[in-house]
């Protein structure tokens, strides 16, 4: 169930977007060179980056500052 915060950080349900992450090709691609979680959420992290720098440029701010959170909840939990 998608709480009221994550709607208005993230746009999504954390829980779901955890389980997107951990399936997603740039996470498992980090994992199978041997770098660890810490790195495959890092690279997510810088993907989501790459997305939200994209959404910027057409205009789409509050979708790019979800974004921007979804990557910064990424980074914050690295190491947990």
């Amino acid at each position: 169930m998608m709480t009221e915060h994550d709607q208005v950080m993230f746009g999504c349900n954390m829980s779901d977007f955890m389980d997107s992450v951990v399936a997603s090709p740039t996470y498992q691609d980090a994992l199978q060179d041997c770098k660890g979680h810490d790195v495959a959420f890092a690279k997510v992290a810088m993907s989501l980056l790459s997305d939200a720098q994209e959404e910027v440029g057409r205009g789409w701010k509050d979708e790019a500052r979800k974004t921007i959170n979804r990557a910064k909840y990424l980074l914050e939990n690295i190491g947990e």
